[in-house]
């Protein structure tokens, strides 16, 4: 059993979908590194996920909300969710009530094309996307996945509403490379609301038993190099977080982790 009952399946399930932040998220990845209870249960959900969108009827879903999206908000909901006629059951109001609602709430966070070659997502959260690249294939890797030395990596991020952010990536060794922007004296500003493709492929390398991939966001000025010099110093990312939490309480840290098996 957990040692950590803490962690509902509710805040599983808002972690895996990145909606989880601050001070809950960092307790729930400290837990996750240790305890073998906690880390099953967020497989067998991620797993539970992977299965619900491989469904056909999922897709189908999807086509049907982003195409009702650009119609007006009434005949929107009309066309998705087909009201019975008033009756005096209590519960078919509320039933009723409750299928606008989630229909609703589907539609504002979908994303939709920003037609300049990124995407660009309506009312996003920040985060961070980690794929494994095999075969030309890209496989989404979830927190606390497991893969073997020398696989690729291919990495994104979602900008939400900051102008500015940095990827890095801290290993079990205390070793940081950073990955956006590509060198340390480039520019960290981003567009909002964007999907950021981060070109370049990263090697797991074999000394590694683990490596934090590490989303940092402002709306202060952020300097590549300073936080890679920061992340050196600091040798793991609790560290390096409270040490950039010094000068900008509103930074937003993201990190998954990825354990290497040998």
């Amino acid at each position: 059993m957990s040692e950590h009952p803490e962690f509902t399946n509710l805040i599983l399930e808002k972690y895996v979908t990145g909606d989880l932040h601050g001070q809950k998220r960092t307790d729930l990845e400290t837990s996750l590194k240790t305890d073998q209870a906690l880390q099953q249960r967020l497989a067998n959900l991620e797993k539970h996920n992977a299965s619900f969108r491989a469904n056909p009827a999922y897709a189908d879903m999807l086509q049907t909300i982003k195409t009702a999206r650009s119609r007006q908000p009434g005949a929107m909901l009309r066309s998705l969710v087909h009201l019975p006629k008033l009756q005096t059951h209590a519960w078919t109001y509320q039933l009723a009530a409750v299928l606008v609602l989630s229909v609703a709430l589907v539609i504002l966070l979908l994303p939709f094309d920003a037609g300049d070659g990124g995407t660009r997502t309506k009312g996003s959260t920040p985060e961070l996307e980690v794929y494994l690249v095999k075969n030309q294939r890209q496989a989404k890797l979830f927190n606390n996945s497991s893969i073997q030395a020398g696989d690729l990596l291919q990495l994104r991020f979602l900008s939400s509403a900051y102008h500015y952010g940095v990827v890095l990536s801290i290993d079990s060794t205390g070793q940081s490379f950073i990955h956006y922007p590509e060198r340390i004296d480039q520019s960290t500003q981003i567009k909002k609301e964007q999907t950021i493709n981060i070109g370049h492929s990263y090697e797991i390398a074999a000394k590694s038993s683990y490596e934090d991939f590490v989303l940092i966001l402002s709306n202060h000025k952020l300097s590549a190099g300073d936080i890679v010099k920061t992340a050196k110093r600091a040798g793991n990312t609790a560290r390096l977080r409270d040490a950039l939490a010094v000068n900008d309480s509103d930074l937003v840290f993201e990190t998954i982790t990825i354990n290497v098996v040998k």
